[in-house]
């Protein structure tokens, strides 16, 4: 057996399975810069949240999980998560 046969056998993927689910279940939020080519729209104002060069803008990306599993990701501008009252927490730096 090679070691790519060995990285996907079922034992490996119950232990990731298993490993995320138990500690990654909740909705979080970051807060990052917006990349160059970034194409996700604001979840609150429905705007493209979008790279400029000159002023270096910033994003708040939130993973939202329902029922303990994961569901999306949602993209917001940061004065628009802060007016939402930070739905998914205080976004982690």
């Amino acid at each position: 057996m090679d070691e790519f046969e060995y990285s996907l056998n079922q034992a490996d993927l119950n232990a990731d399975f298993f490993f995320v689910a138990s500690t990654m279940n909740g909705s979080r939020a970051v807060e990052r810069l917006v990349e160059p080519g970034a194409s996700a729209l604001c979840k609150f104002c429905g705007e493209p949240v979008k790279f400029t060069a000159k002023n270096r803008t910033r994003q708040v990306i939130a993973n939202v999980y329902e029922k303990g599993t994961w569901n999306r990701v949602e993209h917001f501008h940061v004065d628009c998560y802060h007016h939402l009252g930070e739905p998914y927490g205080q976004p982690a730096a």
